[in-house]
């Protein structure tokens, strides 16, 4: 209990109402498998029906439609309980979510659908629909999620995390608005969620606390695994409320409380990000952090092949297939399975769960590109057909690999002849190594792309023993003071061969570099044990830290460039083994990929008992500029990032939230922040780099340097481990993350835009999706679609985020982010069936419901629940 706040609630008590908000803080999984959850739900629930029934006036509150749906399968008569208490008031279905997810680190849409799946579940089997939503323990709250919860129905939020000793925020309630201008009446409950079996306490010291709130709200019951009211706290709250008749306590919901607060235009307004909280949590379990985002973006991808095939009557909508895939992703974002705050079989069990998913995308797609592609022309004599898909609602020029067998009769040989054709353009392409290491004819080949948003394109791939030995033999590239250079269509980049690090890179014609010597230097940080807190360890004097840590000054060790011998151990050289000589013929430093399309250079990096192989991958024809890291980890209790020093001063660095982005000013150490898809560091000027990836979900920017955070490796599921616990001290305590990861990130330079590097982003994490598929011609009435501009938006501005089926299985949904900041007026048309004029308002979301009927098209803007 605070000093600051005694236990005096004579005059201002009798003047406030408090809410009692009873509820059970339920972990599904944590400690615990999901089996265990779900047996504790039972329990919980059961006890919480009792009480319903016994105690005049209780009111128990409970979110989570999850374990609503594991009590109808596994207790039908408890769950029919529930429903007859709901309708008589004294169960109340609170938060409208599928769980409480991890916040942060989920897109938009995968939030949207946890309110569409769990507002469905509550209305079907309750009537009934929360207009509050809470997230008691999630570790922060992202810019973009009040326009995400406006959709979805929710007028209120309520939550707990960050605490107020790291987050100023107002004392009860605020109006939280994002940079859309949605708001949504907040409220953190600095009380927190549990009593521990002793509410007496809080109702003797927190009233006072919020003595500026007529109406104030009190959270009890006990929580983590199960609990809720217990008998004993409800015989204390009795003799407490007899002993103190002035004190107007009534046992209420969020709702009723947020309702009592009256006109909203009253509160302060807070806007942007409520953060920072358990940083550590940003980056933990990053293996499982890649894997979730992956499965975002193949559902996503699927829905969206899924709902042309559909739409354009090629095939059935798998709405069932779909939604199991979206109940796992769901659950894998639970908070704290996603921060990477649970057991060794926590992780294992949710990236089974994730592979479930991912198996039920593949299958689904390939249902859905061959339905679409059926019909198509047989196959020219000696010719591969490939179909690819650009998946965007852009246009998507870039570089696509494919593999492939050219010739069911051809043995690999190195002087092997291209042609690749898409219509009657023939396309450059490049070779390089498969991701077999048999010497059989199949082969990977790059090829670039232009193609229109939504447009399938066949591409023929024909091959013929030419007179030239195309394979590529790697170089290396001597140490040497002066760099390697190589050139992309618009820049000069010099790679530091003493280092094996970007030294420079320079637009043609400019002198001044944008990057400073040491581009992506793998740098390693002395962390804690912690697995929701990162920080400084050689700045922490005791083992017992909380939310926030102190952040690092500089790194305690960099990776170098490996020696031969160490590259030899790495992986060796089949020349050394089968023709050695004096010395290995290993390279730390090598070119092992060159052609009309792209240059691919090998640097191997070290650092104590881990190393990286690195490719960087250096667009000819374009400006692609790739960094492919396997990451070979084994440094416990240490975090890894990628330096980017730059050239300039930075003003503004933004980083993608959840259909947003969020702006923060640069910080003089190592402060990490979370970010989604893409960080975009920018000087007053307008000089700026972007960085993408596929597995980079912090960073921190100071001032001059970028640091993308890759990884940390702490305990599991530890608060730091003591050195009086002999649970702790005297034994081999797993870590996280130790073992092979990959991640890639990609640079932008030029004069870059939010849409422009979303688009790109979009492009990494969902490429385009391509299928070898010899058609047979034999059915003349299969189709073989043209889905170029199926779905059109007039402005380039306004990017198409979801495409799928209606949840009620009848039309066809389009949402919409415009990304400017500015009002757009746009028309959205629907190939040549009809199309929509529109007026989006700054950084919006919208929603638009599509209906054929036999008019023609009707459309409707709905919520985000469809609504």
């Amino acid at each position: 209990m605070d000093a600051e706040f005694p236990r005096c609630y004579n005059a201002r008590m009798r003047q406030q109402r408090i809410h009692l908000i009873c509820n059970a803080h339920l972990d599904p999984v944590w400690l615990w498998h999901w089996e265990d959850g779900c047996t504790e739900a039972l329990s919980t629930y059961r006890i919480a029906a009792d009480f319903c029934e016994q105690e005049p006036g209780f009111v128990f509150n409970h979110n989570e439609a999850l374990l609503y749906h594991w009590v109808k399968k596994y207790e039908p008569a408890l769950h029919k309980r529930i429903q007859g208490l709901v309708k008589k008031g004294s169960w109340h279905i609170a938060g409208g979510a599928w769980l409480q997810p991890d916040v942060n680190t989920p897109c938009g849409e995968s939030h949207i659908r946890q309110f569409i799946i769990g507002q469905q579940f509550f209305g079907e089997q309750f009537n009934k629909n929360p207009s509050t939503a809470y997230n008691f323990d999630p570790f922060g709250h992202p810019e973009g999620f009040p326009q995400i919860l406006a959709g979805c129905g929710m007028d209120s939020y309520l939550f707990c995390r960050p605490s107020r000793g790291n987050c100023p925020l107002p004392i009860g309630a605020f109006r939280w608005r994002d940079r859309s201008g949605a708001e949504v009446l907040a409220r953190r409950a600095d009380d927190h969620y549990l009593t521990r079996d002793n509410l007496i306490p809080k109702l003797e010291h927190w009233p006072n606390y919020y003595a500026n709130e007529r109406d104030t709200m009190i959270l009890w019951g006990i929580g983590n695994h199960g609990g809720g009211p217990s008998r004993a706290e409800l015989e204390r709250l009795r003799a407490w409320r007899a002993e103190h008749p002035e004190v107007d306590i009534v046992h209420s919901t969020p709702e009723t409380f947020f309702a009592a607060q009256g006109d909203r235009k009253q509160f302060p307004v807070v806007e942007g990000e409520i953060q920072r909280c358990y940083t550590g949590c940003y980056s933990s379990m990053a293996r499982l952090k890649r894997a979730h985002r992956a499965l975002e973006h193949s559902l996503q991808l699927t829905e969206r092949m899924a709902a042309l095939a559909w739409w354009h009557g090629a095939a059935s909508y798998p709405s069932t297939e779909l939604t199991v895939a979206w109940k796992d992703l769901l659950f894998a974002q639970f908070h704290d399975i996603l921060p990477g705050s649970g057991t060794p079989s926590v992780e294992r069990d949710s990236l089974g769960v994730i592979a479930h998913a991912e198996e039920i995308c593949r299958r689904s797609r390939l249902d859905s590109m061959l339905s679409c592609i059926r019909g198509a022309a047989p196959a020219l004599d000696g010719a591969v057909p490939v179909f690819v898909l650009n998946p965007h609602g852009h246009r998507l020029q870039r570089q696509i690999e494919v593999e492939l067998n050219p010739s069911h009769e051809f043995k690999h040989t190195n002087n092997m002849e291209l042609t690749v054709r898409l219509g009657s353009k023939r396309l450059p392409y490049q070779i390089v190594k498969a991701e077999h290491n048999v010497g059989m004819a199949r082969v990977r080949v790059v090829i670039p792309v232009d193609l229109a948003p939504w447009q399938l394109a066949r591409i023929e791939i024909s091959h013929r023993n030419g007179d030239t030995d195309l394979a590529c033999s790697s170089r290396s590239l001597a140490r040497s003071r002066t760099p390697a250079t190589f050139a992309t269509k618009n820049y000069h980049i010099e790679l530091d061969t003493r280092t094996g690090l970007i030294a420079t890179i320079r637009a043609r014609g400019k002198k001044r570099s944008v990057l400073a010597p040491g581009a992506f230097e793998p740098q390693v940080f002395a962390d804690l044990d912690h697995s929701w807190t990162t920080g400084d360890s050689a700045a922490i004097t005791s083992h017992h830290v909380d939310e926030l840590a102190p952040a690092w000054t500089k790194p305690s060790a960099c990776f170098r460039l490996a020696t031969v011998d160490e590259v030899a151990a790495l992986s060796p050289d089949p020349r050394d083994r089968w023709a050695p000589g004096a010395r290995s013929v290993a390279r730390p430093l090598r070119v092992i990929e060159e052609g009309p399309l792209r240059t691919e250079i090998e640097a191997i990096l070290v650092h104590d008992q881990s190393a990286i192989i690195r490719r960087y991958v250096f667009g000819v024809s374009d400006d692609l500029i790739q960094v492919r890291d396997r990451v070979l980890w084994n440094q416990a209790d240490h975090l890894l990032k990628l330096a980017l020093p730059l050239n300039y001063a930075v003003d503004q660095c933004s980083s993608e939230a959840c259909y947003s982005a969020v702006d923060r000013k640069p910080s003089k150490d190592y402060t990490e922040h979370y970010n989604g898809r893409w960080v975009w560091p920018r000087a007053r000027n307008g000089t700026s780099v972007a960085v993408c990836s596929n597995g980079i979900f912090a960073h921190s920017c100071q001032g001059r340097e970028l640091s993308l955070t890759v990884l940390r490796s702490p305990a599991y599921a530890s608060f730091n481990l003591r050195p009086d616990n002999p649970q702790h001290s005297g034994r081999c305590i797993q870590r996280q993350d130790i073992g092979q990861h990959e991640i890639v990130t990609e640079l932008l330079l030029g004069d870059l835009t939010e849409t422009a590097i979303a688009n790109t982003a979009d492009a990494l994490n969902m490429p385009a999706p391509w299928q070898v598929y010899y058609p047979s011609g034999l059915d003349p009435k299969a189709p073989d679609l043209d889905l170029s501009n199926t779905v059109q938006v007039s402005s380039a501005a306004v990017r198409v985020v979801a495409v799928k089926r209606s949840e009620d299985g009848t039309d066809l949904i389009v949402r919409l982010h415009e990304s400017t900041g500015r009002r757009v007026r746009c028309s959205l048309r629907m190939g040549t069936e009809g199309s929509h004029k529109l007026s989006l308002p700054a950084y919006s979301l919208t929603t638009i419901r599509i209906k054929r009927t036999r008019a023609g098209l009707r459309f409707s803007e709905v919520n985000l629940l469809e609504q």
